[in-house]
């Protein structure tokens, strides 16, 4: 299957929810757009992305993905209410947490302030009232703010449980906020003849059969990398982005069980969309 052609248009928005998510300024023109600081320019290249960056490029790639299932989601109740002013009394806020101390961001004030009923009316209204509580406990657990996208939760078939999806962007940034991040690597397996390959990135040519990924993270702590090698049979479910790009998938799938290992303080019980027809429902459970 070909891989998907975009536009301009669909390019814009990745880049834009990027910049959102990470504090940046974007600007465009006709032939692309700019992310400052750092003027890191992406452009459209035979209708595919392109960015000199690879990290954010594997980024945008991501977004994209995350933006073409959105439609494929769980249906949301039309005509939404418009959501309650919030009453906050004895110095608390309205889901019965400590209040903001002023000069607080506003992501982190979301979810500090996410309620059962937010993610109810908003964000899942096909959940149980068992799942919409997991749900806000992880968020509350793991400071994930499902407005932003940092978290999913999905219901596709009335008679199946929910699943609970951390997008790859916040498995990412929780390492490049830990002080004894020390970088990561990440690629694809290939077979070539006789040999297995493990390479960087997700590049391999027309004859190369690719088997799996790879991804190793350092920790300064740490005298060797977390590393893990990931079966493509094991994860390759032969739809969607899984037919397109292959490639893209297994090695997301390798990178964040590397990170979730890696800093399993912080990230234990956050799963990748990637994962999630594998997960058992015994790992919806949240840590503490």
């Amino acid at each position: 299957m070909a891989a998907r052609v975009i536009g301009m248009d669909e390019l814009g928005a990745a880049v834009k929810e990027y910049a959102a998510r990470h504090d940046l300024t974007m600007s465009s023109n006709e032939k692309g757009f700019c992310l400052m600081p750092g003027d890191v320019v992406i452009t459209l290249l035979d209708g595919k992305p392109s960015c000199s960056n690879a990290e954010i490029l594997d980024s945008l790639i991501e977004i994209l993905m995350d933006l073409a299932e959105e439609p494929a989601r769980a249906p949301q109740k039309p005509n939404l209410p418009a959501r309650p002013t919030s009453t906050k009394t004895n110095g608390r806020s309205s889901n019965g947490g400590p209040l903001a101390k002023a000069g607080l961001a506003v992501r982190d004030l979301q979810v500090a302030e996410l309620t059962f009923e937010d993610i109810k009316t908003y964000i899942c209204p096909a959940a149980t009232d068992q799942e919409t509580m997991m749900f806000l406990k992880l968020c509350q657990a793991r400071n994930l703010n499902p407005f932003l996208k940092e978290a999913y939760l999905i219901k596709y078939d009335s008679s199946k449980p929910a699943q609970m999806v951390v997008g790859k962007d916040k498995f990412t940034k929780t390492a490049e906020e830990h002080p004894q991040f020390d970088g990561y690597r990440a690629g694809i397996i290939v077979s070539v003849g006789d040999e297995i390959v493990e390479r960087e990135g997700t590049f391999y040519k027309k004859g190369e059969e690719l088997v799996g990924g790879w991804a190793e993270v350092h920790r300064k702590d740490r005298k060797m990398p977390f590393k893990q090698t990931i079966p493509l049979s094991e994860y390759n479910l032969k739809r969607a982005n899984w037919l397109s790009m292959p490639g893209t998938m297994i090695r997301k799938v390798a990178l964040v069980q590397a990170l979730r290992e890696c800093f399993a303080t912080d990230l234990a019980g956050c799963y990748d969309s990637a994962e999630m027809d594998q997960a058992t429902e015994t790992e919806y459970e949240v840590g503490a």
